[in-house]
């Protein structure tokens, strides 16, 4: 297997995983959020944070969550679907870059560029796909 598959699955299932961890937070620590963009180097971002997205966090939250998934199933799949993930991916790492300046901006900066190298290659088999080539044959 190209180590292209192996990567964008691996950040497919990161993906996937900040889904349930942003579902698990919001449903049982919600108040977690509160500090996220106090940090951001971009003022206009923390403003908003306060002012639109805390006022409404069940709804912005859901979002996220459903946007997480979304990229992680994109980019478990196949063909232009995967091309797709990977641009909703390189743009969701970018924009969490000015809120997390001083903590995991260049964790977010690698995984995009990471990412945008993943775009060069095409992907042809879903992770099911290759899952069921590694499977030997079944015996009836």
């Amino acid at each position: 297997m190209k180590i292209a598959n192996v990567v964008r699955i691996i950040f497919g299932f990161v993906l996937l995983a900040g889904a349930v961890t942003n579902a698990f937070l919001a449903l049982t620590q919600p108040e977690i959020y509160t500090s996220f963009a106090d940090t951001a180097i971009v003022p206009v971002y923390r403003e908003l944070w306060q002012s639109l997205v805390m006022p409404y966090l069940g709804f912005w939250l859901g979002l996220t969550v459903l946007f997480e998934l979304t990229m992680g199933i994109l980019l478990l799949s196949k063909g232009v679907w995967v091309k797709g993930g990977l641009v909703a991916a390189i743009l969701f790492f970018l924009l969490l870059v000015p809120f997390w300046w001083e903590g995991g901006a260049g964790i977010n900066i690698v995984f995009a560029v990471i990412v945008v190298l993943l775009l060069r290659y095409d992907y042809d088999a879903s992770v099911i796909d290759l899952i069921r080539r590694r499977r030997p044959p079944q015996s009836a």
